[in-house]
């Protein structure tokens, strides 16, 4: 790929991705982080041979226009976040790659945020978009497999996720070590098929899925709760171990209820891994022949890598604004073509 990328974020995936890029002869002109590397040649900092990029503070980034072609932001799962830097990129005609999971579907999530964002990656004649694991796997791999079937009455997600291979700060919400009964409230909500969504990643994926397949906008159930340690369980952070009923991860249920009446469940569960446990993605399908796709092991880490990096490749052709998956092909291995 001809393209010339700038980073901001070197945690677990930033590495890898930037890694990828320049294994697919990608150019990275420029790398910011709040804190970890800073100071640091780019190159030394992802384990390959210096490379004459310094890794500068996110506090000394300024966007201008044709610094590069698309800015890679590895840094946060919230959306509201891409207002800052992210906005920057977009309104200088930088398109902008982000792995937040809130990025993903966010019309329908934030949608004042979202035209804020729109607005500005127009004025700029840029991209944004939010991609990832969701991407390739559960909008794309799950709504091309429903291909199989003409009448399909229900789609059941199953994520299995050690979200300690995403490095430390992917796990602080997780509420590793708590005791139970500290956990905040289980939460169990519902959003009408016209409200504005809660913050949910597997909300984001079951309504974008929705739109790939052609429905109709569904009513959304939510369940969030606790997963609690079932034998002693090394905390791989702290080097602390987590005691029988205390927590090592989180469980999200989304159901959703389409106005064709297909029903749908995304359950994603985060959290610490015991011995012999491995990730997995299943999923199921509904009809007169049902029938399911499971993968596994899965990987997390190197499927959230491998789908953002091979989305670069269709930034700089992409639609002005603020764009989903949906509105794109799905992705695809470019290491050896490249953008076609």
């Amino acid at each position: 790929m001809a393209l010339n990328c700038i980073f901001f974020g070197l945690g677990v995936v930033g590495q890898d991705a930037a890694r990828a890029l320049l294994d697919y002869g990608v150019t990275i002109s420029g790398a910011y982080s709040r804190t970890s590397h800073v100071g640091a040649d780019l190159g030394t900092a992802i384990g390959r041979a210096p490379m004459g990029v310094t890794v500068e503070p996110v506090t000394a980034f300024e966007a201008t226009p044709g610094m590069a072609d698309v800015a890679i932001f590895c840094t946060t799962n919230a959306f509201d976040e891409l207002l800052g830097d992210a906005m920057a990129c977009a309104e200088a005609g930088i398109n902008v790659l982000s792995i937040a999971g809130n990025a993903l579907y966010p019309w329908t999530f934030q949608p004042e945020v979202a035209e804020r964002l729109d607005k500005a990656a127009k004025r700029g004649n840029a991209t944004i978009l939010g991609c990832g694991y969701q991407d390739g796997v559960m909008v794309h791999l799950t709504g091309t497999a429903t291909s199989m079937t003409t009448d399909l009455t229900r789609i059941e997600m199953d994520c299995f996720s050690d979200f300690s291979r995403l490095g430390e700060s992917s796990t602080e919400r997780l509420g590793l070590g708590m005791a139970r009964e500290a956990f905040p409230v289980e939460e169990s909500v519902s959003a009408a098929a016209d409200a504005t969504r809660p913050a949910s990643t597997m909300g984001q994926v079951l309504d974008a899925l929705c739109d790939y397949l052609g429905l109709g906008r569904a009513e959304l159930s939510y369940y969030l709760g606790p997963v609690v340690a079932e034998a002693v369980t090394p905390n791989p952070f702290t080097g602390d171990e987590i005691a029988p009923g205390h927590i090592i991860g989180m469980e999200e249920v989304v159901t959703a209820t389409t106005p064709e009446g297909i029903a749908l469940v995304g359950r994603l569960t985060a959290k610490l891994f015991a011995d012999g446990e491995s990730e997995y993605y299943a999923c199921s399908f509904g009809g007169a022949a049902p029938y399911e796709l499971r993968l596994t092991p899965a990987y997390g880490l190197e499927w959230t890598t491998g789908c953002l990096v091979n989305r670069v490749a269709d930034m700089p052709a992409a639609p002005a604004g603020l764009i989903t998956v949906v509105d794109l092909p799905a992705p695809r291995f470019r290491g050896a073509a490249g953008p076609r």
